[in-house]
């Protein structure tokens, strides 16, 4: 999730024309592991260990279309950063219904998990008072923790994929 404009935050279809020949990475559920660890939740880091596929996973539980798989993943990761269990129930109800499914999302075991490891690492974050990022810089806490966890978890993003574009840099291909 990129901050304003950009290519990020363009339907995959839209972005894959505007990036035509470019190379494309993918880190497979990477945000979820991500907060697995960050957040301590057992249940999702052995969810990832198993090499399933969350999103086919989250599809089936919800009995949902595989075209339904981008409003679940714009919303598995809404829970990841900081959307609201009320806009969570309300919003996905209503685009779930264009599918013909009942909102089961918050009763899934993955996301059931997320939301209660986020609330108890945003209590924790607010008594200590900052976070650390990836690189090691830290970030007191002002008032929105919600963004403070989102940068944090980012962070961990772009140290990942960090040794990709080093090795594209050295590269002609």
């Amino acid at each position: 999730f990129g901050c304003g404009a950009n290519l990020a935050n363009l339907k995959k279809d839209v972005r894959k024309v505007l990036t035509k020949g470019w190379y494309e990475a993918d880190l497979k559920s990477a945000q979820l592991a991500i907060v697995a660890t960050l957040w301590d939740i057992p249940v999702v880091k052995d969810f990832l260990k198993t090499g399933e596929s969350f999103w086919s996973n989250i599809l089936e539980f919800l009995e949902a279309p595989p075209e339904a798989k981008s409003l679940i993943k714009d919303y598995t990761y809404g829970v990841v950063f900081g959307m609201s269990r009320e806009r969570l129930e309300t919003e996905l109800t209503e685009e779930l219904k264009k599918f013909g499914v009942d909102n089961k999302f918050l009763s899934h075991p993955i996301i059931s998990s997320l939301l209660k490891a986020r609330t108890k690492y945003i209590q924790k974050v607010k008594a200590q008072g900052y976070i650390v990022d990836a690189f090691g810089k830290k970030f007191s806490v002002k008032n929105d923790v919600l963004s403070l966890i989102a940068r944090q978890a980012q962070s961990y993003e772009m140290a990942l994929i960090h040794p990709v574009f080093q090795l594209a840099e050295q590269t002609e291909d």
